[in-house]
């Protein structure tokens, strides 16, 4: 009898990827323009159907969601022209599935890092550990750690827990 001593295993830290056994909740809407993975969301024109990034510039508020990784979305999905993986990018019009209850790993911006339990700010469309404003549906889950993906880039990522907002 053999036994499997190799498993294949997804990082702890991939961009858009969601984290933890708890259920989550995932609303399918359509890009009104391309989305990068992890990135916050808000409501697009048609606010039953579309999504936008949110780039709210420190702001208290509520995000949407936050975009999924096409890893996560739908294990063994063919790689096609739907998203581009050299920048981890939903192109406009394409279905993206955006987390509204959960956990995911977002990139931390504006050269900051973050501890487990801070508040999530959002400057210019990027999450932050710094800012006046925190959002009000969003809260780092775990401590940043810093990231080198295959084509060599650094980048600080961290996992965030995302409720719904009323």
């Amino acid at each position: 009898m053999s036994v499997q001593l190799t498993y294949a295993q997804q990082p702890e830290f991939a961009l858009g990827t969601i984290n933890g056994v708890a259920p989550h909740t995932i609303v399918s809407m359509i890009a009104e323009e391309a989305i990068t993975f992890g990135q916050a969301t808000k409501r697009g024109t048609d606010a039953s159907s579309q999504v936008l990034i949110d780039d709210a510039a420190d702001t208290a508020h509520a995000v949407f969601g936050i975009a999924i990784s096409q890893a996560s979305l739908e294990a063994g999905y063919p790689s096609t022209a739907t998203t581009s993986q050299a920048n981890s990018t939903w192109p406009i019009g394409v279905a993206v599935g955006c987390v509204r209850d959960g956990v995911i790993t977002v990139e931390i911006g504006n050269g900051t890092t973050a501890v487990a339990g801070d508040p999530v700010y959002l400057n210019a469309g990027a999450f932050s550990s710094t800012g006046s404003n925190a959002l009000t549906n969003v809260v780092f889950e775990s401590d940043s750690v810093i990231c080198v993906d295959a084509l060599g880039t650094s980048r600080v990522l961290a996992n965030v827990r995302i409720w719904p907002s009323s």
